[in-house]
């Protein structure tokens, strides 16, 4: 029923909010929370910043990092060089942080970008030491965040914003 689509997607905006307020405190310079297995680094090479966040095998945050930075234009990335910088300085941050080193790592793009920017940004991550798993489009890893298949993400960022519709947990449409 709608009632229950309601329910369940509040719980799980709740949810998503909850991560948030505990990334919010464990960006640097506040210190990590500390795990006991394997540690997972999420990068954003966005318009405005750069953020690499370092979460548990449970996706819960564990300590983060953000650099502003204008290494992207209209979603696409444009300064190579500066990205890796950033991204490694991340990394060598969150090591200290966590007391080792994460070397896990997946990442995000804007929708319809993907022919261009999964390579350069899987070739950021792995210059950044990262052995990367996965690189999807925003709206799809908002989905899986926030728990839906169905709906309309809108993303507002630092440069851009989108609005891009999924059915069946697949993008089709974006503008």
């Amino acid at each position: 029923t709608v009632h229950q689509i309601v329910e369940y997607s509040a719980n799980h905006l709740e949810e998503a909010n909850g991560l948030i307020n505990i990334l919010a405190g464990c960006i640097s310079p506040q210190p990590a929370l500390v795990t006991e297995g394997p540690i997972f680094i999420g990068v954003d090479v966005g318009t405005a910043n750069v953020v690499s966040v370092a979460v548990d095998r449970d996706g819960v945050p564990l300590a983060g990092e953000i650099t502003r930075a204008r290494v992207v234009k209209e979603g696409i990335i444009v300064n190579y060089f500066e990205a890796v910088h950033i991204v490694q300085s991340h990394i060598e941050s969150l090591s200290r942080r966590l007391g080792r080193k994460p070397d896990i790592g997946a990442s995000a793009i804007p929708p319809g970008t993907e022919m261009g920017n999964i390579k350069v940004t899987r070739n950021i991550l792995e210059a950044a030491g990262l052995e990367v798993k996965k690189i999807v489009d925003e709206p799809t890893a908002a989905s899986l965040v926030l728990g839906f298949r169905d709906g309309v993400v809108v993303d507002v960022g630092g440069g851009t914003t989108g609005i891009s519709i999924l059915e069946n947990g697949k993008v089709i449409y974006t503008g």
